[in-house]
């Protein structure tokens, strides 16, 4: 068990941490730790809006040498972004007479995905974040932290897919062999029932550019 120090005099607690899973049939480097990820917002009293990034070394021969440290480079500023939410998990509205839904907005999305692309090494995770407050809209985040094998991590993507119209929400990401980026996400509003859209982006993309849209799941209740 690690007990965190606080990293400011916020009574909430550090957004919350995630553990890396990784996707692919390359390993990572002999050696590499298991990452973690969490977040910090102005909202809940940190100085700036960031990405931390942890590492944990487990010792299963004796646990009580085990490690969780926070990386040298971390934590990142990244442009500004709003992680709270109406209160009593009444977010997102739907075609009545369907209840709001919880945007669940206070952690990041299940899964961080870990990538060895051989040269470098790369994570990428979501998180919901406000786009719009009257009516609330909800957008998702996506963040992607890479580096040369070996060497410090640093943020590369950080870009809301969002829009003041409707909410998307619990995005999750994941990348190919190649790098390419996809993002799936829960999509609703008062017109539109909840459905499951994605996007995506190549690695020869420039950060930030998001492809338009697509219906993987169209709700129909």
């Amino acid at each position: 068990y690690f007990n965190l120090p606080r990293q400011s005099n916020s009574p909430v607690r550090l957004g919350n941490i995630l553990p890396s899973d990784i996707d692919g049939l390359r390993p990572p480097p002999t050696g590499t730790p298991n990452f973690f990820v969490g977040y910090l917002a102005n909202e809940y009293g940190q100085a700036f809006d960031g990405v931390r990034l942890f590492e944990f070394r487990a010792n299963f021969a004796e646990p009580l040498l085990s490690t969780f440290t926070e990386r040298p480079e971390s934590p990142w500023e990244v442009t500004e972004f709003d992680p709270t939410s109406p209160p009593e998990r009444t977010d997102i509205a739907q075609p009545p007479p369907g209840d709001f839904l919880d945007s669940n907005s206070d952690r990041l999305s299940y899964r961080l995905s870990y990538r060895n692309l051989g040269s470098s090494e790369s994570l990428v995770v979501a998180q919901t974040v406000r786009v719009a407050s009257s009516p609330y809209r909800a957008g998702v985040r996506v963040y992607q932290l890479k580096r040369n094998t070996g060497g410090p991590f640093a943020v590369t993507e950080q870009s809301t897919i969002g829009t003041t119209d409707a909410s998307r929400w619990i995005g999750a990401a994941a990348q190919d062999h190649q790098g390419n980026i996809a993002v799936g996400y829960n999509f609703a509003s008062e017109q539109k029932r909840p459905s499951v859209l994605y996007s995506g982006r190549l690695a020869s993309e420039p950060a930030g550019t998001f492809r338009t849209e697509a219906t993987l799941v169209e709700g129909t209740g």
